[in-house]
């Protein structure tokens, strides 16, 4: 790692080891320990110092106190690990670990980071940003995952695990929440047992908020939420040996787009888009003539890098559609005392129509510079269509995906052996088409069908011999994936004169991923591992191309080599806990969207071979006395993508940047967690310090990336906890998200690649919000 980046952290590592000498002063309090946390990140219910691998997680408690309702919201919780939404779909979150992942979310192409509900995987970004009515825990697997879970990732894991249906008790929650910006917030959640043997549990969840900027006019504001989530979990112990758990989750969405803003450009500017035929354009105009097309932008709010509040709306805004709706069946048969067979059956369905304006605050009109002499003008003539001025880009882009998927699990375990086996397949269709304009000229109808199915095998041995301190655990998944796309997109002028009818993909992939740990216990508190573990994405093709031979060859697979030296460890008397992870990966094929029109979405997935990605984590947690306890995490992070472009047919050479994109070279949080009883009142304070550091660039092609600044934003709880021996709880909660209204961008894209005749847009994260959350439980 780089000298300055590890000075650059040295405030936060002189106020941990500062948090570390007041441990061990015994005036600080004896026999105190930290919280364990039991995750099933192998599959098996364990204490997260006990798995070899760089983990993050939260429980009940820790996701209440940090706001944690839905994806977006760990980004900056959890160092090494960014979160952002797609610019024009707030809804389609891109979840990137270590540098990996899908910034140009795509029907076609598979997450490097791999999400699961309650062991179900999610197949599309698309729709994930909704909230999920209650959660249990989060769980961050970093590096690649594989030889434990249904779908292969070469980033890592988000595991998101559900509350769940209790048996023989009756339950009641009701949590109400309302803070600034209109903000209000309905969770209510019932358990009903049924019998000694099973339990039902019903769910609902109606959240509304005002959006983040004011749009003065006829319009809706930018940033709205207007959610409802609805899910049913029904669990049986059908017998002694064999239990079914059931659960049926559905959202309805209809939040409005984050507000781009230019933060760089001139008020009045001209871009060449370049050539188009002529009848596309205007069908008086001679045809088969290509002419070259000039895009005007004028702006009607100069260009600033402060946050607005508000602005005066252009054109009215629409809102976002998105419906999801969930099935999972998941059913456990202990056969023997040390044997179980798990089937874990998903189905799940996304309907998303998503309305996006470029630059909303922007007018624009197309112009035509004429050159030929058979049209009988001028040479350089600019012509601009009779027509008002309308939206650079505007549009809406409807997504129908279901998914299937099925996966057996055998786990069992002798003396010194513990083992996992599996089969899973997965598939899914989609189709998605877009209708708009460009420059205030109606776009044709565009569309595509994809179907993707997948099959694979996978397994994991742990062997310990001699109950001793040394353990090896071996890994391996072979899979194999089909794709197969069809594209029609009549906008697009070299695609459209090369297949009229539009065109087809179709390609298999199989790849074979062995991993390799050694862990030895250094005591019975502290050990050391070391891993080396692959990693591997289908292929696929991209729904934006515009070159037909790139289309139809589309993009290799991404493969992955990772290697982990970590250590865990908890001391005085487990008052203390550290956990270090050191880390290096090569990645052959990353799979990087790049320009390869003559317009900002003509783009294809090019593979880049030799990207080489270096990084620390490091989790420190402190009881300093019997009520105050304090965290420290930080990730160092470095990578080197290889080379300096990438070739396009037909086109100038794709210069790239020198490392990933959203790939900060250091993140961190800190947080200090008080606890206090008085009278029959339990007293909860959460403080958080979470940073995100510089070298954030917005996409690997320097064309059209931008770096964003580093930014740290604060966040705190206070909660008051009344407990009655009958079992009511009342609890009053006040909390506030980015208290020191921080300015922080979220996503940036420069014009250059994208032909508004503006250098910069941009989408900032939420200002600061606060509120007050009441709950009941019985």
């Amino acid at each position: 790692m780089k000298i300055t980046t590890i000075i650059s952290f040295c405030p936060l590592l002189a106020g941990a080891i500062l948090l570390t000498l007041l441990v061990f002063n015994p005036a600080y309090g004896e026999g105190l320990t930290l919280e364990e946390i039991t995750v099933t990140a192998e599959r098996r219910s364990e204490s997260i110092q006990e798995i070899p691998i760089s983990l993050t997680a939260f429980d009940e408690l820790g996701l209440e106190q940090r706001g944690i309702d839905e994806l977006y919201d760990l980004g900056a919780n959890v160092p090494n690990l960014s979160v952002s939404p797609f610019p024009s779909d707030k809804n389609t979150i891109r979840l990137m670990i270590r540098g990996l992942g899908q910034l140009d979310t795509q029907i076609t192409q598979d997450p490097s980071v791999a999400l699961y509900i309650d062991g179900v995987y999610v197949g599309s970004s698309i729709g994930s940003g909704s909230e999920i009515v209650e959660l249990q825990r989060v769980e961050i697997l970093r590096g690649p995952q594989g030889s434990l879970y249904g779908r292969n990732s070469t980033g890592g894991a988000v595991n998101l695990i559900t509350t769940k249906p209790v048996l023989e008790e009756f339950g009641f929650k009701q949590v109400l929440t309302g803070g600034n910006l209109d903000h209000f917030k309905t969770k209510t959640s019932v358990n009903f047992p049924l019998g000694e043997t099973s339990a039902l549990k019903l769910s609902a969840l109606i959240s509304k908020r005002d959006g983040t900027v004011e749009a003065i006019g006829d319009s809706l504001d930018y940033g709205e939420e207007d959610r409802e989530a609805y899910r049913l979990e029904f669990i049986s112990d059908i017998s002694e040996n064999f239990i079914l758990d059931y659960a049926y989750d559905t959202s309805d969405v209809k939040d409005t787009s984050r507000y781009q803003q230019v933060i760089a450009g001139g008020d009045l500017t001209s871009v060449l888009a370049g050539p188009i035929l002529s009848q596309l354009l205007n069908p008086a105009l001679p045809p088969n003539i290509l002419v070259n097309l000039i895009g005007v932008a004028e702006h009607d709010i100069p260009a600033q890098m402060d946050r607005l509040d508000s602005v005066t709306a252009v054109r009215p805004l629409q809102d976002n559609l998105l419906e999801v709706d969930g099935h999972n069946l998941t059913l456990t048969w202990n056969v023997f005392e040390n044997l179980i067979i798990k089937s874990i059956t998903g189905y799940r369905a996304v309907n998303s129509s998503f309305f996006h304006d470029s630059a909303p605050a922007v007018r624009s009109a197309i112009g035509i510079a004429l050159a030929e002499p058979a049209l009988g003008l001028p040479e350089g003539f600019i012509l601009v269509p009779a027509v008002p001025l309308g939206a650079t880009s505007e549009g809406r882009r409807t997504l129908d995906f279901e998914q299937t998927t099925q996966e057996i699990q055998l786990i069992g375990s002798t003396d010194t052996l513990e083992y996992i086996a599996g089969v899973y397949y997965y598939s899914d269709k989609a189709y998605s088409d877009l209708v708009g304009t460009s420059f205030n000229i109606a776009r044709a109808f565009e569309f595509t069908n994809s179907e993707n199915d997948s099959i694979a095998v996978f397994g994991q041995a742990t062997y310990t011999p001699n109950e001793g301190p040394w353990t090896y655990t071996l890994g391996a998944r072979f899979a194999r994936d089909s794709r197969r796309a069809f594209r029609f997109n009549p906008n697009s002028p070299t695609f459209a004169e090369s297949a009229p009818l539009g065109a087809s993909y179709d390609r298999n992939f199989s790849n074979f991923d062995p991993s390799f740990t050694v862990t030895y216990d250094i005591d019975e508190n502290s050990s050391i591992y070391a891993k080396v573990v692959s990693g591997y994405k289908s292929g696929g093709t991209s729904t934006r191309s515009s070159n037909l031979a790139l289309y139809t060859v589309g993009f290799k697979p991404e493969e992955t080599l990772a290697y982990e030296f970590g250590f865990k460890g908890d001391f005085i008397d487990s008052r203390l806990r550290l956990n270090l992870a050191v880390f290096q990966m090569e990645v052959n094929n990353y799979q990087t969207s790049v320009q390869t029109g003559i317009g900002s979405a003509d783009r294809d997935f090019i593979g880049i071979n030799g990207v080489k990605i270096y990084g620390t984590e490091a989790d420190l947690q402190i009881a300093l006395t019997e009520s105050l306890r304090t965290s420290l995490s930080l990730g160092l992070l470095e990578s080197d993508l290889g080379v300096g472009s990438v070739s396009i047919p037909g086109l100038p050479d794709a210069v790239l940047i020198d490392g990933l994109a959203y790939a900060p070279d250091q993140s961190g949080t800190l947080a200090f967690n008080y606890t206090s009883n008085f009278n029959q009142w339990n007293l909860d304070a959460y403080l958080g310090y979470n940073y995100q550091g510089g070298g954030r660039h917005s996409s690997v092609n320097s064309a059209d990336s931008v770096v964003m600044d580093s930014y740290a934003v604060i966040d705190a709880s206070l909660s008051f906890t009344l407990n009655h021996a009958d079992k009511h709880e009342i609890k009053l909660t006040f909390w506030g998200k980015n208290l020191a209204d921080e300015e922080y961008l979220t996503t940036n894209f420069s014009g250059t690649a994208v032909p508004f005749g503006l250098d910069e847009l941009a989408n900032f994260g939420d200002p600061k919000t606060f509120g007050v959350t009441a709950a009941y439980m019985y």
